[in-house]
Parts: C-alpha cells; sequence; structure tokens
C-alpha cells in the first residue's frame, strides 16, 4: 500500500470491516448451522460493541486532534505491512469467495480476519494519540477473546468426547476472564459484585470439568463432583444502583447471553454423547446451571434497559 491513511481515515476503514463483519456473522448464524448459531451472535454483539466504541469515542476524538509530526513514517512502520495481507487487501473479494454453506469455511475466515486486525490494532496504538490507548485495548481483548472462540468453535464442529471436554474446560476460563472484565468496567459497585459473582460460578464450572477430565484420563469412572450452590435470581426488593456505563454494560450482558446459550448447547451435546446416564445427567445439570445463568442476565437486561439500574446486592 503506497498511499499514507491519516488517522480518520484509518479509524473509519476499521469502522467499514467491523460493519460489514457484523453483517456476515449475522448472516451466518441466520444460516442455522448446528451449534454455531449462539457463537456467531456472540460475533455479532460483539462487532457492534467495537463499532460503537470507535465511531462514538475514537473518532470524534482524531476529527479535533492533530496528528503526529511523524505519522508518516509510523504508518509505515506498524500499519501498512498489515494493510497489505492478500486478506485485508483484498478484502472484499475474500468475504464474498466464503462458501456460507461451510461452517468451517465461515469460522475460518472469521479467525483469519480477527488474527490480522489484531496485528492492525496494535498498529494503531502506535499510530494514534495515546490518550485513545484505553480504548484499543479494550479492542485488543476482543480480538484475542474472539479468536480463542473461534479457534474452539473450529475444533468443536468435528470433536470427540475427549476435545469437547477440553473445549468446555478452555470457554469455562473465559467466561471467567470475560466476566472479571466486565466488573472491571462496572462502575456501579452492585455492578462489580454481580459479573464478579458470575465469574466465581464460571470458576467453579471450570473446576469441576477439571475434575472430570482428571479422572477419565486416569482411566476411572467419571467424577461426579459434589454439587455446587444455585445461584440466586434478582430479588424484587432490592433498590438497585444506579450504572453510570449503561450502554456499554448493556452491550457485555447481551454478549453474555449469547455465551450462555452456547454454553446451554454444549454441555447438552456432551450429556448426548455420554452412555451412562448419571453421568449425563450431570451435564444436563452444567446446561441447566447456564440457563440459570442466561435468565439472571436477561432479568437484569431488562432492569439496565429501563431503569439503568443494576439489582444485586
Amino acid at each position: 500500500m503506497k498511499k499514507t491513511l491519516q488517522n480518520t481515515q484509518l479509524v473509519e476503514m476499521m469502522l467499514d470491516w467491523e460493519a460489514r463483519m457484523k453483517a456476515f456473522y449475522a448472516t451466518a448464524a441466520e444460516r442455522g448451522h448446528q451449534g454455531l448459531s449462539e457463537l456467531l451472535n456472540f460475533m455479532v454483539r460483539q462487532k457492534d460493541s467495537d463499532h460503537r466504541r470507535l465511531k462514538n469515542l475514537v473518532l470524534p476524538f482524531l476529527q479535533t486532534a492533530k496528528p503526529s509530526s511523524d505519522h508518516d513514517a509510523l504508518f509505515s512502520l506498524y500499519v501498512a505491512p498489515y494493510l497489505e495481507t492478500e486478506r485485508l487487501s483484498g478484502f472484499t473479494d475474500a468475504l464474498e469467495a466464503v462458501n456460507m454453506d461451510d461452517p468451517t469455511a465461515i469460522l475460518t475466515f472469521g479467525l483469519n480476519f480477527e488474527r490480522d486486525t489484531l496485528l492492525v490494532v496494535h498498529g494503531l496504538k502506535e499510530v494514534l494519540p495515546e490518550e485513545l490507548d484505553a480504548i484499543l485495548d479494550d479492542v485488543l481483548e476482543h480480538r484475542r477473546n474472539t479468536i480463542l472462540q473461534l479457534q474452539d468453535g473450529v475444533r468443536e464442529l468435528s470433536a470427540g468426547l475427549d476435545e469437547l471436554f477440553v473445549v468446555a474446560l478452555n470457554r469455562e476460563l473465559l467466561a471467567r476472564r470475560f466476566y472479571l472484565d466486565a466488573a472491571g468496567k462496572a462502575e456501579s459497585q452492585a455492578g462489580k459484585k454481580f459479573f464478579s459473582e458470575f465469574a466465581d460460578f464460571e470458576m467453579a464450572h471450570y473446576e469441576k470439568m477439571k475434575q472430570i477430565i482428571e479422572a477419565r484420563h486416569e482411566g476411572a469412572k467419571l467424577a461426579l463432583p459434589e454439587p455446587g450452590q444455585e445461584m440466586r435470581g434478582l430479588d424484587p426488593e432490592i433498590k438497585g444502583e444506579f450504572e453510570p456505563n449503561k450502554d456499554e454494560i448493556i452491550d457485555v450482558i447481551l454478549m453474555a447471553i449469547e455465551a450462555e446459550k452456547g454454553a446451554q448447547a454444549r454441555y447438552r451435546k456432551i450429556a448426548d454423547m455420554l452412555e451412562g446416564e448419571e453421568e449425563s445427567a450431570l451435564f444436563l445439570g452444567f446446561a441447566n446451571d447456564e440457563r440459570v445463568h442466561q435468565r439472571i442476565l436477561e432479568e437484569q437486561l431488562y432492569q439496565m434497559s429501563n431503569q439503568g439500574m443494576i439489582i444485586w446486592e
């Protein structure tokens, strides 16, 4: 790429990519590929969140900020090489060439796109004003999580039982990280506590999955962990607390709902693959836990959307 792009042009290019990838994931989700809809809808929510932040926070800042005197040199060094990759330089053709009837092709294209643009965003951090670092760090964290989830999604398409166990283990750890990050984004104490408790429950599932996998590797009967404490629902008697970071927390909850749906589908799939009735019931119990989480998130979403309040104590 010979032409140097100015800061606003770079962000406008990112906005175009995010919008088109959101449409790509949404179209793929509508195809109803078995076991993929929840993951793809999660990607739609994440693209929507990143697009909104780039458009509402980054672009207006750059429209009034003076570019650095060494912008051209920084662009050539940190951004231009990644824009010249085959997928990004020919993005339109590459996007149109994806076979939307092939789940592996869909996830692989998404995975490669997220990897390529991860490098672009790293480059943007070197080029754009440092006042935008925190926002770009969030975009990078979304990219890293997306890459891990898409990698697991590709594995899951053809996974046997043991590999599904590993995927489930990985996703519980990712879920814990997601909720801890959400707790950091919440500005109300109720919001911080709400997401922290979700992180604790995901960690409890992780530990149970770890016990199960270890027992299976040792050739022992599938370990049946002691049942944990069920997550409490929203208490209508609690007044709640106003959440100043409303829009971002709503985005987080929407993504979390899709993730919980995906976890339910995964655990039901594992249950169907197990022969023992007791073992199958264990994973159906895990799926039910995730369904409860989904319901609580949906109730919290209603409160946030209508009142801007987090109902938790």
